[in-house]
């Protein structure tokens, strides 16, 4: 069978935060024996008429579209009608926050199945659905089993057939900078610290110790401890990482390609004090620098400590 993952490239400049989705989910599949690849759109650029001969000659069985924020219906529309037309018989399956407007994806884009919440449980019963009956067309009710999609019914009727549940923390992982290596640009994701402000504008960046390198981004949680009316997400759930894990991630990459600057992606960074303690201790002997991309300014006011 074969399958691809896609992100998306819905920005004027190159995303520099790694895609953690489509390495992850390429790492599902693999481990259970399946052979995907990764397209990098947003490294990649290409025109649509690359886009057309790429998708024309590989004819994939399967297509999955991780689209992260909702400015990516645009670029998700075209890239699914290109998909389409070059090879009609594949089917395409989008994830990502844009999923929560699923039923205008649905009706509107040429997106055949859409992944609700997390894609690691999902996206792997669908590829075995797939494999067992050589589509995921909704009129065959062995689909309808399958937690965590939204499709169109026979009538163009809307379905969600309820959530899957959420992986443990354990389980979530981060993002794969070999696969990165293997399938894209690593100099889009591995990079120089000086392209940023809070790094270059710190003294400690110019020690002599920490010249010539790179900077990368992992992650220390997932999820958002609220539950604003505004946002897209879905996912009722906050999640931290063991400290033992994230560490080795970051030891890896030191060693590998010469990390000591680290980026902090999370949204709510520091939520749990306790652990917090604990990963700013296991942290100091890197002797690294680090930043953070989220964080809520209550935890400052509840314990300024945390500074």
């Amino acid at each position: 069978m074969k399958i691809v993952l896609c992100n998306l490239a819905i920005r004027e400049q190159r995303n520099t935060w790694p895609p953690v989705a489509c390495t992850s989910l390429c790492n599902v599949l693999a481990r259970e024996g399946y052979n995907p690849v990764f397209y990098d759109t947003d490294a990649k650029r290409p025109s649509p008429e690359d886009l057309n001969r790429y998708f024309e000659k590989e004819r994939f069985n399967i297509v999955g579209i991780s689209a992260v924020v909702s400015t990516g219906y645009e670029y998700t529309k075209r890239l699914a009608r290109i998909i389409k037309k070059a090879s009609p018989e594949t089917q395409i399956i989008l994830g990502g926050n844009l999923a929560a407007a699923y039923e205008v994806i649905l009706r509107k884009c040429q997106i055949d199945i859409c992944v609700i919440a997390e894609g690691e449980k999902v996206l792997l019963n669908l590829v075995k659905h797939y494999e067992k009956y050589r589509s995921l067309n909704s009129e065959n009710s062995e689909l309808h089993k399958i937690k965590g999609i939204a499709f169109l019914e026979k009538g163009n009727i809307c379905k969600f057939t309820g959530p899957e549940k959420l992986i443990s923390s354990e389980e979530i992982e981060q993002p794969d900078y070999e696969l990165l290596d293997r399938f894209s640009n690593i100099n889009q994701y591995i990079r120089d610290p000086m392209t940023r402000d809070d790094f270059s504008d710190d003294p400690r960046s110019y020690e002599r110790h920490r010249q010539e390198k790179k900077m990368a981004t992992v992650f220390t949680s997932k999820g958002c401890v609220n539950h604003c009316t505004f946002c897209h997400r879905w996912i009722k759930a906050y999640r931290v990482f063991s400290v033992e894990k994230i560490i080795a991630t970051m030891k890896n990459l030191i060693d590998r390609y010469n990390v000591g600057f680290f980026c902090f992606s999370d949204e709510c960074f520091g939520e749990k004090k306790e652990w917090l303690d604990d990963f700013i201790a296991a942290l100091r002997p890197l002797d690294i620098l680090f930043q953070i991309g989220g964080a809520r300014v209550s935890i400052i006011k509840q314990d300024p400590s945390v500074i």
